[in-house]
């Protein structure tokens, strides 16, 4: 699951997981947004605190992106 649907079922703000998980706000847009990838540590840290319902180190997540721009690689 993404974790941008992850957050409309569950009805969790962006401020409430940046505050749970210890990560800035904007950063964390980023991430939801698919503009950047998350670290190792970050992307562990979503993994647990969704309770293994997001899981960004799995290779069936890239998988899962429609469209990815070929000049600077921005999910579109």
């Amino acid at each position: 699951m993404r974790l941008k649907q992850w957050m409309i079922n569950n009805k969790i703000t962006v401020s409430d997981l940046s505050e749970a998980i210890n990560y800035q706000k904007q950063y964390m847009y980023k991430i939801i947004r698919e503009e950047m990838k998350p670290g190792k540590k970050l992307a562990e840290t979503i993994y647990k605190y969704t309770q293994g319902n997001v899981d960004m180190l799995s290779p069936d997540y890239d998988s899962q992106v429609q469209c990815e721009c070929p000049t600077c690689g921005r999910v579109i």
